[in-house]
């Protein structure tokens, strides 16, 4: 882990301060102080429901009374909200795409790739594909990730492994989503994108029979990836669409993001000429989110304000009037496109079809309209209502590999007698609870307990202004 810069620190304990800090700015050997820079709060809190909800289902301790929404469902069996989690990551690390490869012009970033401000302001030439320096941080980056989710995997396993899991997975999507993101088009070219890697995956499971032991991704891990030691590559297709989808969905929240606070700017101008102009700041999200900056600062918005004429036209007519519409109709289409896409292969996590991936992307493109106008919206006064969550999301990565860890190496490992005869850990506290309060009610405080746990120490982390980046 390591500290962030000064203007990332907090000294505040409520929720509302987590999500808004000072900044500093060094100007002409001059320091003065800047408007409290802004999060996307909808994104972290989004990310933030998803860590909750994964920490909940991998740690429930209900038996016979566990929810079926708390489980996976079976083949055929439709889909069940701990379906939507992994999912849900993904799409969250497709949504940072936007606010993290922005180019840098005169120490400002100016837009993202592809779409709204996706040309720099001024003369400068569009940033076309590849920037190798990017691409070489994208790379990096992914191989970052990749080798953590190997340790994981191999703790796991109790062996060395460098296959796939849940972060390897998200490393290589986030790289191939990475990489087509930088193409200078316009999201409905990112969107065409991901929709053909869909319609492409879709003619690869329609080649074989469609059963839980005999289809299509069954037969190329027996005949090929298995001896590889990478077993589920294909899925690396339909997961890299689905982060596309996520920064399809991005683009309009950073269009509307940028103008309420071009407008805020404006209106502290006009009040006070001399006080310096709020920048925007996007989700501090490094790994399970975004791949790296371009520059500098890319994790901060150019206010619409501050774009070109030309940049604003080249942005296929996505104005700020449009942005929520259109998020609202790529969410319901979306959503839509997956239910009735269902009909052919249903919602299938283990296959990742695309009916799955298309449902949940609309789920996830819903969502984080609903987070960005209870948080974002109106200058961000109701931001503390998803406090608690934003929490979670800014360290998600810490979130995911701490709690694994403790377990495999301490929690399920060392035994105690608190029950009078030697138990793990978790068991001997699991044993307790029931004892005393019964199978349904010391299930629940086990699990709901164990997910405060990791809040708490996340919020105290918080506070202390840490996050695990890499």
């Amino acid at each position: 882990m390591s500290a962030p810069a000064s203007e990332q620190q907090q000294s505040t304990a409520s929720a509302s301060e987590l999500l808004a800090v000072p900044a500093q700015d060094q100007t002409a050997g001059q320091t003065r102080s800047a408007s409290p820079t802004r999060r996307l709060v909808a994104l972290d809190a989004w990310r933030g429901l998803t860590i909750v909800l994964m920490l909940l289902v991998n740690n429930v301790a209900l038996g016979e009374f566990t929810p079926a929404e708390l489980v996976h469902a079976p083949w055929g069996g439709g889909l069940t909200l701990t379906d939507l989690v992994f999912p849900w990551f993904l799409f969250c690390a497709g949504a940072a795409l936007p606010f993290s490869l922005g180019k840098v012009v005169g120490g400002k970033v100016v837009g993202g790739s592809g779409s709204v401000g996706s040309v720099s302001v001024g003369s400068a030439p569009p940033s076309w594909w590849p920037n190798w320096s990017t691409v070489r941080k994208l790379v990096a980056r992914a191989a970052a990730l990749y080798l953590v989710g190997a340790l994981l995997t191999s703790v796991a396993n109790q062996a060395p492994s460098l296959g796939l899991g849940v972060l390897q997975l998200i490393a290589l999507a986030s790289l191939g989503a990475g990489l087509l993101a930088r193409w200078p088009l316009a999201w409905r070219w990112r969107l065409g994108a991901a929709l053909g890697l869909l319609a492409a995956y879709q003619v690869f499971l329609l080649s074989a029979p469609f059963t839980e032991t005999d289809n299509a991704v069954t037969r190329l891990n027996t005949l090929l990836l298995s001896d590889l030691g990478l077993r589920g590559l294909s899925s690396v297709l339909p997961v890299t669409a689905l982060a596309l989808l996520g920064s399809v969905a991005a683009e309009f929240l950073k269009v509307e993001f940028s103008k309420a606070h071009s407008a805020k700017a404006q209106a502290s101008e006009t009040q006070s000429p001399k006080t310096q102009s709020p920048e925007v700041q996007s989700p501090n999200i490094r790994l399970l989110e975004a791949p790296p900056e371009d520059a500098q600062r890319a994790d901060r918005v150019a206010p619409i304000s501050e774009q070109s004429t030309t940049d604003r036209a080249a942005a296929h007519r996505v104005t700020v009037d449009r942005a929520l519409p259109l998020l609202l109709g790529l969410g319901a289409a979306l959503s839509l496109g997956g239910w009735l896409l269902s009909g052919v292969m249903g919602y299938n996590k283990t296959v990742w079809t695309p009916a799955y991936v298309l449902y949940s992307a609309g789920l996830g493109t819903l969502g984080l309209l609903a987070f960005y106008l209870i948080a974002d919206a109106r200058g961000g006064r109701r931001s503390a209502l998803l406090g608690p969550l934003a929490i979670a999301g800014r360290n998600s990565l810490f979130a995911y590999t701490a709690p694994i860890l403790l377990k495999s190496w301490v929690l399920t490992v060392w035994k105690v007698n608190w029950t009078g005869e030697p138990l793990s850990i978790l068991d001997s506290l699991l044993s307790l609870l029931r004892r005393g309060l019964g199978v349904q009610v010391g299930g629940w405080l086990y699990s709901l307990g164990y997910v405060a746990a990791v809040w708490l120490v996340l919020w105290l982390l918080a506070r202390r202004g840490w996050t695990w980046k890499l």
